[in-house]
């Protein structure tokens, strides 16, 4: 069993990290040989649950998190996530439409107003910060 899900972080590299749970450790060596690093902590949402409850019936599976800022469809993170779980299943995914589809959602979100600008964020809180030197 394999689930994949986003790994929430303030900043992400042009090349998103992997991270791993995994059932056993054979599984975990699998994991690893694709380029993941072991999660530490919790993995929360339905990428840790999925993780758990096939443990807890004995079958092998891992999580494969992807670094994402978690505010909108990540096409980046989706594009790492689908690639390595290519190269895992030997399969040959076409990523193509992968980016169209993702400018697509970000405009409707936007037409909405759900997509927050982290420049524009930065700026306000660093002006609200000026005034407690």
């Amino acid at each position: 069993m394999i689930s994949i899900g986003g790994f929430k972080k303030d900043q992400v590299q042009a090349i998103p990290g992997l991270y791993t749970a995994a059932t056993d450790q054979e599984t975990l060596k699998e994991a690893l040989d694709l380029g993941t690093k072991i999660m530490v902590g919790h993995v929360f949402g339905i990428a840790g649950l999925v993780i758990g409850l096939a443990k807890l019936r004995n079958v092998k599976g891992f999580a494969l998190l992807v670094d994402t800022l978690g505010m909108y469809p990540d096409a980046n993170a989706t594009r790492c996530a689908l690639a390595t779980l290519g190269k895992f299943l030997s399969l040959n995914v076409d990523l193509a439409r992968l980016d169209a589809s993702a400018e697509e959602t970000k405009r409707i979100l936007d037409s909405f107003g759900l997509i927050r600008n982290l420049s524009e964020e930065k700026k306000k809180e660093e002006q609200q910060m000026r005034w407690f030197i």
